[in-house]
Parts: structure tokens; sequence; C-alpha cells
């Protein structure tokens, strides 16, 4: 980062209040592009800047930051220097190439966000604020002179650019241009995505720097770059460069676009870096050549905390651990395994919400902790690696870790953070000299450290413990994050990282149930199995003391109607209809609902149209994790989260989808409320983990155009139809449902008892339904007439809120005008040849009185 010296002190909590560090600049541009600038740097307290001098008593570091090694310029005639009068840095040099000839114009990046406050003949006056941390912005004002013959100057806001023109002078002579190469000694095939963007890190992510010098007599132009990474880059699109002046330059930097094969690499391999580059003299005459250098891909699970050379380095800290950012991209919160343990996490906290308030979230971490000691979850000293360089080490990813139950202090650090980002916590990995912990970012803005190597008493110097209590290593990572120095650590904010670039590698998938094959599972005093299909439900004795009593899983439910069978506890009381299958607590404390998937679609698309549906129905609603489970050898999709039922209360919820050679098969969801959830949520795993599924002898029904019917009468709302024998009519707050023996197909009728305009009516019954069902999409309109009745129908399709594709019918039956029923259909859409005609022979039948 730029700035990064002076942003260390951004947790030094003595500065109360908001201060400023000015800086001002003033340069010359001549016509060849260079830049001579004097820059003031003036620090407002002086304790600061007693601090900035003590930590960094080589103030030739904060130049090279302030430039940054991204820069595209070289910096010469460099001179430093302190001013404690002043209570000042003094800073001049030379910027080489600072400004470049393309198409014809000269350009000087001047920096994304950078306000021009004055721009009038050849001077421009610049103005930069950047917030340091949230006690301390930086002010950098800059006065820059461009060459008394320059014209046509713009200022391009957006981009940062200044632009202009000089007139062109001719200059013949010999030809000679002057290649210094310089690539970075190692890559980390980690983070092989952040090398191809330049925004990262303002840009330090090069790998390759290629300075063009000028030494001949003419102008060369039409300069074109190009550059190879081995086998693991095309060659990159060529930048071209218009104009090189006698005596000028031009830095051009290479960001590749790196194939993800380097992921396959698990230690180091050599790779050439190639560049080719073609130009003309004044005469036109054509020149090209070839250049490269070897260069180290680091292993995938390794990273090298610094890359600077030799002679870049200035031998503090910070330096040796400038590529602790790089972190961020070992946090893998997508990772089956890390979501399947944030699973098992929710589940130990009771299902709390942990982005709804502090305490919840802290309930998460504390049992994140205490899930990894229960496994046996240990430290282990790290293995380290170019010592001749730089520190460093092997690198796991979460998977890893939890796959040996062991990890390094950045290990452990790592997997903690992974786990609450993957819940929506976020959080900062912090490293100092020799050790890495995380902080989680509680809801509301608290700060909470945790000391993970404290599950292991010897490494925090406890040996007579096996691990720490979580307060304990709370108490533990307080302390050092209170006790930060300036210049001897990083704060990695995960999620800002992310969002500059630094994403994690395509790894390898694993099996759906890899945590249970690795060994991990929940403590068995939280489960409580007393026995065989048993579970606890707390209760309130007298004395308002919890008790805890067993309930016992052991009544079965089996369902041909929706394929299914399972366990459910004695007491609950259970319904099954066309449409799902019901049971439900008798104190209304927790509920589980599941019905047949009867189209064929895969479960990926089930479920995601079934959580849309719940996203529209569910105030608040909000996905802690996601999993790939198996249920009695049959896969499954999972899905935990919260929301807030129309009651107001909080419920924790859980999502099923069943499925068969990538076939969805079965629906399950479950709600239990959120204080209750420690007590319910052992007897909903219980339930979960009894379903099977059961074969419906399902046949596709040929098509008929007759069916054997019932006729059906509503005296009070004077209508009457006909439906087939085994469909199912039920009667309810004046609207009637006819229902098909399979839940393939339904009917709802009404009377309309206001005076409403047909086509109003309508145009309102269509955007009702169009908000309750996802994907509605009218095919037709028409108007026709059923028994002497006039109708407007509307056909559209649709999905259901099961997910399921369906064809639509809507019609408003009207005399003189005004609307008197309402009539509302739908068939599965992949049956629809088949339930159309019955469809029809119960709408077609309708007769009003």
């Amino acid at each position: 980062m730029v700035y990064l010296p002076l942003g260390l002190a951004s947790a030094q909590s003595s500065l109360q209040e908001l201060n400023t560090l000015r800086i001002t600049g003033k340069g010359i541009v001549d016509e060849k592009g260079n830049l001579k600038i004097n820059l003031d740097w003036r620090f407002p307290t002086n304790a600061l800047y007693i601090q900035i001098k003590k930590n960094f008593p080589s103030p030739y570091i904060i130049l090279r930051e302030f430039t940054s090694q991204r820069s595209a310029f070289e910096v010469a005639n460099a001179s430093i220097e302190y001013d404690d009068a002043e209570r000042a840095l003094h800073v001049t040099a030379d910027f080489l190439g600072l400004a470049v000839n393309k198409k014809g114009r000269w350009e000087i990046d001047m920096g994304k966000g950078t306000d021009c406050i004055l721009l009038e003949k050849q001077r421009g006056i610049f103005l930069q604020v950047t917030p340091v941390d949230s006690q301390m912005i930086l002010v950098m004002d800059m006065m820059v002179r461009l060459p008394r013959e320059a014209s046509n100057i713009r200022y391009n806001e957006k981009k940062g650019l200044l632009t202009y023109s000089l007139p062109r002078k001719p200059a013949t002579g010999y030809c000679e241009l002057d290649l210094s190469l310089r690539c970075k000694p190692r890559l980390m095939a980690a983070t092989y995505k952040v090398y191809g963007n330049p925004d990262i890190s303002e840009g330090s992510m090069w790998v390759a720097k290629a300075v063009f010098k000028n030494t001949g007599e003419c102008n060369i132009r039409n300069l074109k770059v190009s550059y190879k990474l081995g086998e693991y880059s095309d060659w990159s699109i060529p930048n071209t460069y218009s104009l090189i002046v006698p005596g000028g330059c031009v830095v051009d930097l290479y960001y590749p676009v790196i194939s993800s094969k380097i992921t396959q690499l698990l230690t180091r391999t050599p790779v050439d870096v190639q560049i080719k580059y073609s130009y003309q003299d004044e005469e036109g005459n054509e020149y090209e050549d070839v250049s490269g250098e070897r260069i180290e891909i680091l292993g995938v699970n390794q990273i090298e905390f610094c890359n600077l050379t030799m002679e870049e380095r200035t031998g503090t800290w910070a330096e040796y651990f400038s590529n602790s950012p790089l972190l961020a991209a070992w946090v893998t919160h997508l990772d089956p395994p890390v979501k399947a343990l944030a699973g098992m996490v929710s589940q130990l906290a009771g299902g709390v919400p942990t982005a709804l308030d502090p305490e919840s979230a802290i309930k998460f971490c504390r049992a994140l902790y205490e899930l990894e000691v229960a496994n046996g979850m240990v430290y282990q000293t790290p293995s380290g690696f170019l010592q001749e360089y730089a520190p460093g080490q092997d690198i796991k990813y979460p998977r890893d870790t939890l796959r040996d139950k062991s990890g390094t202090c950045v290990d452990l650090a790592i997997l903690y953070a992974s786990v609450c980002e993957a819940v929506g916590l976020e959080t900062i990995l912090v490293t100092i000299p020799g050790h890495c912990f995380p902080v989680v970012i509680l809801p509301g803005g608290g700060l909470l450290p945790v000391e993970c190597t404290a599950i292991s008493g010897v490494a925090v110097g406890e040996p007579q413990v096996r691990a720490l209590s979580f307060d304990k290593a709370v108490e533990l990572a307080s302390k050092e994050l209170q006790n930060l120095q300036m210049g001897m650590y990083y704060l990695v904010n995960v999620e800002e990282m992310w969002q500059q670039g630094v994403v994690s590698p395509e790894l390898p998938r694993l099996e759906a149930d890899i945590l249970q094959r690795w060994g991990w599972q929940l403590p068995q005093a939280q489960v409580q199995q007393q026995a065989p299909g048993g579970g606890p439900v707390g209760e309130r004795g007298q004395g308002g003391e919890r008790q805890v009593t067993t309930v016992n899983v052991n009544k079965r439910h089996s369902s041909q109607q929706h394929g299914c069978s399972f366990l459910y506890p004695e007491g609950w009381q259970i319904q099954e209809d066309q449409n799902n299958i019901t049971i439900g607590d008798p104190q209304g404390f927790a509920w589980v609902t599941m019905w047949r998937i009867a189209e064929n679609i895969d479960p990926q698309t089930y479920l995601k149209n079934a959580e849309d549906y719940l996203k529209q129905n569910w105030k608040n609603y909000t996905v802690t994790s996601r999993s790939e489970v198996k249920i009695n050898s049959i896969d499954a999709l999972r899905v935990d989260g919260h929301y807030t039922p129309a009651q107001g209360r909080v419920e924790i919820f859980t999502i099923l989808v069943l499925y068969q050679n990538n076939q969805a098969k079965l629906m399950v969801g479950s709600g239990i409320v959120k204080e209750q959830y420690s007590n319910f949520s052992p007897v909903m795993e219980k339930i979960f983990n009894s379903i099977t599924l059961v074969d419906t002898g399902q046949t596709t029904t040929p098509r008929q155009t007759q069916q054997q019917t019932q006729r059906y009468t509503s005296g009070q709302y004077k209508f009457s139809f006909d439906y087939p024998q085994g469909w199912q009519v039920s009667e309810q707050q004046g609207t009637v449902s006819v229902v098909h023996p399979q839940n393939l197909a339904w009917v709802s009728i009404w009377r309309i008892t206001q005076n409403v305009d047909p086509q109003n009516y309508l145009q309102n019954l269509e955007f009702q339904i169009k908000q309750q069902y996802q994907n509605f999409t009218v095919t037709e309109r028409k108007r026709t007439t059923i028994n002497g009745v006039s109708v407007l129908i509307t056909i559209a399709e649709s999905t259901s809120p099961q997910g399921q594709a369906q064809v639509n019918g809507i019609l408003v039956f009207y005399e003189n005008n005004q609307a008197k029923l309402g009539v509302v259909s739908a068939g599965l859409r992949e049956q629809y040849d088949n339930l159309s005609p019955m469809l029809d022979q119960i709408i077609g039948s309708i007769t009003l009185w």
C-alpha cells in the first residue's frame, strides 16, 4: 500500500481526534517526460513524528512506499531526510518516464480520485485526499508545471490522466534503445489471480518491469511490447508507445493473465518470463528483439512473505512481511468442507443468526473454538523455506487443516476466519513478528480477537492443560492486539482484500461427506443421544431451572403419495394432504414440512427456485451455511439460516433437497424458534437422518378425454361443477379447491360478491398471481362462453413455490359486465397433456344460478 508505513499508526489508540498528514509537492516536467520533484511531508503531532522516525530510521523506506514498486516510472537522484525542527520529511528526486507518449499525446497518470483544482497555461494544481485510517487523513497537493511548449492540455478526472501535446521535433542520427528487465524472483501459485490485476496493492503485483531508455540520437517511434509466462500464459496484448525522444524513457509493467493449471504445482518450479518488442527509427526502419529472465513459481501451498530483491531491502520487519495481505487468498469461505463445518458450528451454537447481534456472533465464535478442541485440533510448528531471501512457510488451506486436525498459527487463524466468513462475519488477520491471529468484526463494529493456538496449552506457555478456554483465548489475543507496535504488524481485512481481487484459487472437488470421513462430529454431550431415536428437549421445571428430558423419535410415517418415509417424535402432530406432509411440536416451537417433487428437475435449480420464493415471502431471509450431505446414502443439498415469520419471532430454518441421478426427489423444510433451537435441533437432526425414499409406483397416465365424475354444488355461493373421482374437494373461506390425488394439478373457484368490471378484476388477479409465482409469463388471452356465461381467460406459465414448472389458467365469469366468478387452475407442465382434459372437464362444467 502506498502509505503503509504511516498507516501502521492506525492501531495506536492514543490518537483521539482526526489528524491530517499533509504532503506538499512541486514538480517540473521536461520535454523528455521526466519529472523533477520536491516533496514536503508534515506530521500532525510530535509524538507521531518521533514514532515514525524511531521505527523507520532509514526514511528511504517511506520514499519507496510512496512511489510504490508498481509505479510506471523510475526514481533517480533521490534524497530524503528528516527535519526535526519542522517535524517534516524533505524529498527531492527525479521521476524518469513519468510522462509517456501514446497515440501522439503525452499523458501523466495522476491517480484515480485525484481532483484538479487549477489548470491554466502550462500549470496544474492537483489535490488528493486519502483516509489512512479512522483517525487520520492524508492530504496531498501537487503543483505540476509542464514544458513551456505544451498545448491542448486536458485532465480526465475519471481516469486521473493529465494529457497534453508538444510540437513534433524530428531527431535523426543513430538509433539505440536500451532495455533493463526486472522480474519478480518468485510467483505464488496460490495467488496467481492477483498478478493480472493492476489495481491490487496499488499495482505492485506486476511480474515484470521493463525500462526502455533511448540512448541514441534519433526519435524512437511505435514501440510495441509483449510478454509471455512460459506455458502458463499466452503472449500478452502489446502495449504501444508512440514516441521516445533521445534521453527519454518508458517504464512498462507486465500483469499476466495466468492459466489456472498453475495451481497444480506443489513445489518450486522454474519458468521463463519472455519479452519481445519492436520499434522504428525516425526514417521508418524497423527493429525487433527478444529477451527474458528465469524465475520460480512456488507450490500452491507456499507463500513468500517478501519478494523484494536484496538491493531493495533495508532490513525492517515490515519489508520482510510485505506480502501479508495476500493471506486473504487462503481464506476459502465458499469451500464445501468449510461450509459444512460452519453448519456444524451453527448447530452446536443453537442455530444463532450470527449477523443479528454481537451476542449471537460471540456464541458462534465460542462454539467454533470449542468444536475444534472437542475434535482434537492441535497446534504444530511451522516449516520454513526460502530462508536465504525472506521468512516464509507452507500455508495450509482450511480443508487441509481440517483433514490433518493440526496447523500453524497462520493455518489456524485462516481456518477460523474462513468459517466465520462463511456465516457472514467479517474478519481481520493480524500478523506480528512470528505470529498470526484472527479478529472477528462483530455486528455493530466491536472487535473479538481470538488466540487460536490456545487450543494447545503448550503453544501459549501452559503445558499443564490440553487446551485453554475460549474466554482465555480471547483474553490473550486482546492483549496482543493492544500491544501492537508501529511498523511491526499488518492488519489484513479479508473482505477488503477480496474486493480488490485477492481471491482463492480453484481447489479440487471433495466428496460431500468429507468432514465425516475425516472424523469431525459434534460433541456427544451436546447432541445427547441417550438412545437410538432419542433427542433432548429443554423444559422449565419448578423454580425456572432448565431440565433436559428425552423425546423419543420413534414413530414411523410412510407416504406413497409423497414417496418418503421418516421417524417423528411421540406427541407431535402430523397432517398429510396432496400438497405436503407437516409435523409439528404441540407447543408450536418447531415444525417440518416435506413433499414429493414430481417434476423432472435438477436439485440445484429446484433449490434456487425454492429460495427465490422464500426470499420474497420470508422477512429477513438469511443463509448461514450451505452444504452437500448424504441421508441414508441419498445425496442432498442443505441450506441453514434464519428468518422472521409474521409472528415476529426469529426462527432458524433448514432446507433439504434430496436427489437421485441429479433429479430432485423430495423437498424438506423446517423451522425452530430461535430461543428453542438448542433444545429441538437434535430432534430435527434425528428426523432428517431417518428420511428414506420409497417407490411411489406411479406411472404416467395415458391422455384421457373422459373421466368418471362427481358433482359438487355450493348452495351458499350458487355455483356447481363436475370433478373426477379420486380428486379431493375442500371449501374454506368462500373458496372451493379441487386437488389431483397426486398433487399434480388443482382448481380454485370462488364467488365475486363486489360490483367490479371483469377486465379490472382479471388484471388485479393476474397481478396477485404474478407476485405469488416466479417466472409468471402470459402465453394467451381470449374470450369464450361456458354454459351460457361470458368468460375472460388468461393462460400463463410460472414456477410454483416448490420450484416446479406449471401451466396456469385464470378465468373471470361475468354477466352484464359485472364479474361473477373467479377461477384459477394449475397443472405441472411435464404432465399437462394428461392433466388438461381433466382441468377442462372441471372448468367446462361450471354453472351459475
